[in-house]
């Protein structure tokens, strides 16, 4: 449609905002993230709340074609998103458990679903050697997924993720994480 600005956000109630690209990425709906960033979509916009890009959402929403859309508009692959720390009256920090920072990668090793996201991401330049404030890796993220029994994965009920880790997918993301970080980059390794 004419005259919107596809870097626009989306206001909740509470005063948060979230990009239409990162919205649409949470969604998983491919079709409107495409189209956000043929009409222009910055994708290195963070959102209010997390902070995370829309390849942030991407990553953990374990979508292939969206990832490699907005990695290849010009999401940035190794950004680790900025922790927003409140403190409290005594000037204590008032989040202490919130969220740490993680890269897209890492994200998507939350999930450990979908090899194919961590092909794009990789190929795309993200580094595999990147750490967190509590210097964890991509690869940390995925040893972690492969032991948790209580994943939320997002768009599947519990049996496609059975199905999808009895397929062996959460093994051959590691041991992809493993082979790129031993050969020392995405290029060496393929």
């Amino acid at each position: 449609d004419e005259g919107g600005d596809p870097n626009d956000r989306y206001w909740y109630e509470d005063g948060v905002a979230i990009s239409l690209l990162s919205s649409a990425a949470y969604a998983g709906n491919t079709v409107l993230v495409r189209e956000l960033l043929a009409r222009g979509a910055d994708p290195s916009v963070a959102d209010d709340e997390s902070n995370w890009t829309a390849l942030h959402a991407a990553a953990a929403q374990i979508n292939p074609a969206i990832v490699a859309s907005v990695a290849d508009a010009g999401g940035a692959v190794n950004l680790c998103m900025v922790r927003r720390v409140e403190y409290d009256s005594d000037g204590e920090p008032s989040n202490p458990d919130e969220e740490k920072p993680r890269t897209p990668l890492m994200c998507a090793a939350e999930q450990s679903i979908c090899a194919e996201a961590f092909t794009i991401l990789l190929s795309r330049g993200a580094d595999v050697a990147a750490t967190n404030e509590d210097d964890q890796t991509a690869e940390d993220f995925a040893r972690k997924a492969l032991t948790r029994r209580d994943v939320n994965a997002p768009r599947m009920n519990e049996f496609d993720f059975l199905d999808r880790r009895l397929a062996g997918e959460g093994e051959r993301i590691l041991a992809l994480l493993i082979a790129v970080r031993t050969a020392g980059s995405w290029k060496r390794y393929s």
